[in-house]
């Protein structure tokens, strides 16, 4: 079945063109990172001078310039091999990567093997600041291990952009080791500085991500996905206080942190009126200390977007610190499941707060919001405290909510709690709660697909849990890579063209398939979609159960 639907998904998608090549390429055979300009080997410092144009082939011996090739009046590409220069090691920081007026400058090491076997080119930034600084956004560094150093990437452009084409790109790179951060994206002026992060690594780092957004009618753009941190203190970390009116952002997809502490953090200054927008999507985040902790200001609008992730914190800590309440706040999510405590406060200047389709365990959900009224719909609670504190001034309304083990405490007399078409087993009240129209049984279902990462050949699991009288089916389709979030109250993250029905199960059940082998699946991925019809007198009719991503794997 899988197979049939890949070769209808391929019939739909035109095929690349090939381009013309026009342009020469520097091949770098010099372990040191400056070597000597007319000596015999080619340095990685020399070539990014030519690609500059600070440096021209007839400064150069004849043994370096043997090592350029291709035809065309720019040299804009630097190839680095480990089977010639397996370490480059770093004698000063190198020039800055700027290119030349219309040319798009690739730094690409060459990678032997593939997955966890593989070699990449080794730059030891040993004591030196930044080993790589992005000057341009038509620029490109991929499949480098860079280690030591201050800074790994130093990212700071002038005309970037939100979408990929005008970005700055670091392209399956690991980094460790860096004692400032591996990433550092920085914005003044009116500069708009951005950076795409796409298959890389992050090990053993006090912080991975730095960005210091300090514009003044610029923006700093970060896009970072299917990215890994593990063994990382901080995995983003962002002081923001730019003023004007452009927007700067922090986005996450399809990325993971594991064996670190606190996975994002932002700090914007009082001053600052810009709007910065947070966006995490399909990320599985486990810390030991807080997932997410953003901290607005009154001035400046901060958007927190958190949708078909996994937040975990460590004990007591914080799956989702949304604050101060003197903040200006755009808040929602949906399809997450948080472990830990869960804090939202805002003002009555905050547009939206909304929390749908979600799972909460073991913590203190709450909710300390005044003006906008939280949208809360078709959550889960397990082992659970629901607070609205004496401090709250907007009421809270659970519509469509399942609570076990879980308690609800309203504390305030202007900000009630009222529950509508709710079920709750073992789930106590106090306060100013009203409950209306209780359910007499459960009736939203759960979902899981496991593993996300399958290798060709093998099989993985679509498992369901749905309460008697409801119908759930699998639907299988390609990917989005940016779905659209916002459609209450149903999302989905397929594309909806070519989706296909594929099971019907009922009760617990598990569905295994096998993933084709067949080295044409590694180009495509999967949302299997949970979809369920309830014939119960009680709750929704139809909902969308979080599914999730299959990603054929080597």
């Amino acid at each position: 079945m899988l197979t049939a639907f890949v070769l209808a998904a391929v019939s739909m998608t035109a095929s690349p063109q090939a381009g013309s090549v026009t342009s020469q390429t520097a091949h770098v055979d010099d372990a040191r990172s400056h070597g000597a300009v007319g000596d015999a080997f080619l340095s990685l410092d020399e070539a990014i001078q030519l690609c500059n144009g600070t440096l021209t082939l007839a400064q150069l011996s004849a043994s370096e310039a043997a090592k350029v090739t291709g035809i065309g009046a720019i040299i804009d590409t630097i190839e680095l091999d480990p089977l010639r220069t397996p370490m480059i090691t770093l004698e000063g920081s190198l020039a800055a990567i700027t290119g030349q007026t219309g040319s798009f400058v690739r730094v690409h090491g060459v990678v032997v093997g593939a997955g966890h076997t593989a070699t990449r080119v080794v730059v030891d930034g040993g004591p030196f600041g930044n080993v790589f600084s992005l000057r341009t956004h038509r620029c490109e560094v991929a499949g480098l291990h860079i280690t030591s150093g201050q800074v790994a990437f130093d990212v700071e452009t002038t005309q970037g952009g939100i979408i990929e084409a005008f970005m700055a790109r670091i392209e399956d790179c690991d980094m460790h080791g860096q004692t400032t951060a591996a990433v550092v994206l920085s914005a003044s002026g009116n500069a708009r500085s951005s950076v795409l992060l796409h298959h890389c690594e992050f090990h053993n780092l006090q912080r991975a991500i730095f960005i210091d957004d300090h514009g003044a009618g610029g923006f700093a753009m970060l896009h970072a996905m299917h990215c890994h941190f593990d063994q990382v203190i901080t995995g983003c970390e962002a002081a923001v206080s730019s003023s004007g009116g452009a927007m700067s952002m922090a986005m996450f997809d399809r990325s993971e942190f594991k064996q670190g502490q606190d996975f994002l953090r932002v700090q914007r200054a009082s001053t600052g009126n810009q709007q910065f927008m947070v966006r995490l999507l399909h990320c599985d985040i486990s810390a030991s200390g807080d997932a997410v902790d953003v901290q607005g200001n009154a001035l400046g609008m901060t958007m927190v977007h958190h949708h078909h992730s996994t937040l975990a914190a460590g004990f007591g800590q914080k799956a989702l610190a949304v604050g101060p309440k003197s903040a200006l706040f755009d808040v929602h999510g949906s399809e997450v499941e948080f472990v830990g405590d869960v804090l939202v406060r805002s003002n009555i200047f905050t547009q939206r707060v909304w929390q749908q389709n979600n799972v909460y365990r073991n913590g203190v959900v709450t909710f300390d919001c005044d003006g906008s009224l939280p949208n809360v719909a078709q959550n889960h609670y397990v082992n659970c405290q629901l607070l609205v504190p004496s401090t709250a001034r907007s009421a809270l309304r659970l519509r469509s909510c399942e609570l076990l083990n879980s308690s609800v405490a309203a504390q305030s007399l202007l900000a009630p709690v009222s529950m509508q078409d709710c079920w709750r087993s073992g789930a106590t009240t106090s306060g100013f709660v009203s409950e209306a129209q209780p359910a007499v049984g459960r009736f939203l279902s759960q979902a899981s697909v496991s593993p996300t990462h399958v290798d060709l050949g093998a099989t993985f699991d679509l498992g369901s849990d749905a309460p008697q009288g409801v119908f759930l089916f699998w639907v299988m389709a390609l990917a989005v890579e940016q779905p659209n979030t916002t459609e209450e109250p149903f999302r989905f993250y397929g594309e909806p063209l070519g989706a296909e029905t594929i099971w019907l199960t009922f009760g617990q059940a598990n569905v295994t398939m096998t993933m084709p082998n067949d080295p044409a699946f590694l180009a495509y991925e999967f949302y299997f979609a949970a979809a369920t019809w309830s014939q119960l007198p009680y709750g929704p009719e139809v909902t969308l159960p979080r599914g999730g991503r299959i990603q054929a794997i080597l």
